[in-house]
């Protein structure tokens, strides 16, 4: 199966906890108001149903947890692959240029060591 990043408000996507491709459940965010609950309008989470765990939304954008939509690295890679993909995947929403460097720099170590 594919992977599908998050999107917001979309009915199914890979959960960014477990994963999964998952069916999401939305609700508004509501605080207490002076007479009842008041909807905070731009804060949504979404409730996976597989391993019902949240994620949380600001406008259109996933603030929690700080995952990058990047599907996972493919089990069958080496550990070291692994933890350099796992690295650039981890901070590719705060700076797609790190995570492009670190990417290249794998690149280059494994031609380096004859890899490919």
């Amino acid at each position: 199966m594919s992977f599908k990043a998050p999107v917001f408000e979309e009915k199914s996507f890979n959960c960014p906890h477990c994963n999964a491709y998952s069916h999401q459940t939305w609700e508004r965010i509501c605080t207490p108001g002076k007479m009842m609950y008041e909807e905070i309008s731009d804060l949504m989470v979404a409730w996976c149903s597989r391993c019902q765990q949240y994620s949380l939304w600001l406008k259109d954008k996933m603030i929690y947890p700080e995952e990058s939509g990047i599907q996972m690295p493919n089990p069958d890679l080496r550990d070291d692959i692994k933890a350099d993909y796992n690295e650039a995947r981890s901070i590719v929403n705060k700076s797609p240029r790190g995570a492009a460097a670190l990417l290249s720099l794998w690149v280059i170590f494994q031609m380096r060591a004859g890899h490919y």
